[in-house]
Formats: C-alpha cells, structure tokens, sequence
C-alpha cells in the first residue's frame, strides 16, 4: 500500500470523534473507560417510534458514485422485477454495524446521482446521509447535520508516475494543468481558498480524469487519496500513479438527518454509538482499505485504462484479498514501499487484524 496509506494517521485524516458539544447531541470527550465495557450500547426500545423497527427501518443513503466512500447496486429486486438500488460501501457498512449494535433496522437505498439523493433527503423519502460534506446545498432546505463530523477525508495531488513534484501546497501547482472530479463533490468547498492562476478543470467521472492524466492532457489530479485508489484499482493504473506527501486540504464527513425524518428520536444513540465505533483507526482504515479491494475486485476480469488487449489476469476470489495472496506476498500495511511503489503484484493489501 502506498506511503499514504501509512501514513494517514500522522496527517490526522481519520477524524477520531469525541471533542466538544454540538447542539443537543454530543461527542463525549476523550474516553478514559475500558473499551470493552463501552463498545455496545443496550439495545433501542423502538415500541414507541416509528423508525428503526422492521416495519419501519431506517432509510440510509450515501454518496452514489465516489468508491470506497459510496456507491450503488442496481437490483432487480421487487415483486414486479422493478430496478431496486442499494447504496454500498464504506459509509454504508459502518451505519450498518452502528445499527446492528443498537438493534436499529435500517435500509440502505441508493440513487443514480447526488441530486437525487439531496432531493429524497429534502423530501424525507429517506432519513439519513451518510458521508456528506458540510454543503451549503444541504443548509438551505434544513437538513439537520450532526457535529462534529465522523470522518476527515483528505485532498492530495496524485501525478502520473515518474513526473510528481514536490507540492507543499496549492500555489506550487501554478503553471500546471490540473483536473478534479465532479463527483467527489468536494471542489466547491475548496475553490474559493485557491490562488489566482490555478489551470483546474472539472469532469464527471473517475474515468475521464485519469484518462487526462494518464495521457498528459493534464498534469495531475487533485483528490481523496482513498477515491483515487479504489478507480485506480478498477482502471488497472495503481503502479502508474503517484501520490503527494503533503495533504493540502481536510474535509469532514457528516451524518445529516432529514427534517422530515421520524428517525431523530435515534439521534442521540446513534451518534453515542458511532463514537465507540471509530476510536480505533486501525479498525477504520482496514473497512477503507477492505471497501477499496471490494470495488477493484469487480472489476478485475475488465479491461484496464492502459491495455490494448483483453484482461487475462485472474479474479480475485470472493472470500477476501488475503486468500489471494501467497505467504509471501502478504503486505502489512506499516511496512511498505516509499515513493508509491506497490508492494505485491496485484496491488491488495492484507487486512490489519483488528484488536
């Protein structure tokens, strides 16, 4: 795994909940009690609210188009064979076992765009956000955001291997052409603080930008480290690319409630229980590094964005990175290559165990 990767927790970029009060709901501070004791929470008596109960669950949605944060499966699902979409990955999967330990049933639901999913947040056609920056979009129509947010995303510059430069902050990408990704949706947060006579242009996808990058339209792209691997890895370039040391930007992720939720009787619980279960990195950045494997996994059979051929490698089995590694190619993710080299051929990474 990159030197990012390693190095994540010296930049602070997981965000380890627990400071300050915001609003009604709270963070406790810095805990002091034994984990084991406070990992779990009684389970929510729910007989007297209409959310969270079979008949009622909890309707969770996230990002749609930025992996290991957010993505949608579209199922043929219902009775009548209708498309059904369900929002996976990393924020998914942690609201997921945040409700499991309350006894809280929720949801997933998904939505082809960004807009989409504002809209049925506004409307209240579900009740939660998961992953969502601090948008004034959101603002506006009295979504209700809890503070402080969960998780700190980070914006590197990724380069084309063998042309990186060394960046220690945005006036140094002056005289170079940069591009970013629309649905990242973090630009519009950002722009305002550039300096003048930055050459960025904005795409739609993952796929155009790294095609402008890897083809020298432009000179690097500015991004999550973790969003640009997890592409990387489905476009079949993690060799090709490089990553800056320095993060030039972090940027909080956020539990935002509908206003037109039943849910918010929850609120407090879940944000009790979401605490506990981000005061472990390591444990936060193996579900990072796990929802990363799982989007290159199911594209491991397709073409890459530099082959001419057909794909002749073999699929990574179902059961996990780990099983597709020998002995020896296993990586831990403390211990690997500086300057963005991958350590094993394939570009997984064993999972830290957990404790």
């Amino acid at each position: 795994m990159r030197i990012w990767m390693a190095a994540v927790l010296i930049w602070g970029c997981l965000s380890l909940v627990g400071q300050g009060v915001a609003q009604s709901v709270s963070y406790v501070g810095a805990n002091t009690q034994n984990k084991e004791q406070t990992q779990k929470q009684k389970k929510t008596d729910l007989s007297k609210i209409e959310c969270g109960t079979p008949a009622f669950p909890m309707r969770v949605a996230t990002v749609p188009t930025n992996p290991p944060f957010g993505w949608v499966d579209i199922l043929q699902a219902d009775k009548y064979q209708r498309a059904v979409n369900v929002g996976q990955g990393f924020s998914i999967e942690l609201i997921k076992k945040v409700c499991d330990d309350l006894g809280i049933y929720m949801l997933p639901v998904g939505f082809e765009t960004y807009q989409e999913t504002l809209r049925a947040l506004n409307q209240g056609t579900i009740d939660l956000f998961v992953g969502a920056y601090y948008d004034t979009r959101f603002i506006r129509t009295g979504n209700i955001f809890v503070t402080p947010g969960f998780f700190k995303n980070i914006v590197l510059v990724i380069f084309p291997k063998g042309k990186e430069k060394k960046v220690d902050g945005f006036d140094d990408l002056i005289g170079l052409k940069g591009v970013v990704r629309k649905d990242e949706e973090f630009y519009s947060l950002i722009y305002r603080g550039l300096p003048e006579g930055l050459d960025i242009r904005q795409v739609d996808s993952a796929q155009e930008a790294f095609t402008l990058l890897m083809t020298g339209e432009v000179d690097y792209l500015l991004g999550s480290p973790y969003a640009a691997e997890a592409e990387a890895r489905r476009l079949k370039i993690e060799n090709d690319i490089v990553y800056s040391e320095k993060s030039l930007a972090e940027l909080e992720m956020f539990l935002v409630f509908s206003p037109n939720t039943k849910c918010l009787p929850l609120r407090q619980k879940i944000v009790e229980q979401l605490r506990l279960e981000t005061q472990d990195s390591a444990a936060i950045r193996n579900r990072l590094i796990d929802q990363i494997n799982a989007w290159g996994q199911r594209f491991a059979k397709e073409k890459g964005l530099l082959e001419e051929d057909d794909v002749s490698e073999q699929a990574i089995p179902v059961g996990g990175v780990a099983e597709a590694l020998s002995e020896n190619e296993k990586t831990d993710i403390n211990s690997v290559p500086t300057g963005g080299e991958r350590a094993t051929e394939n570009g997984t990474v064993e999972r830290e165990a957990t404790r």
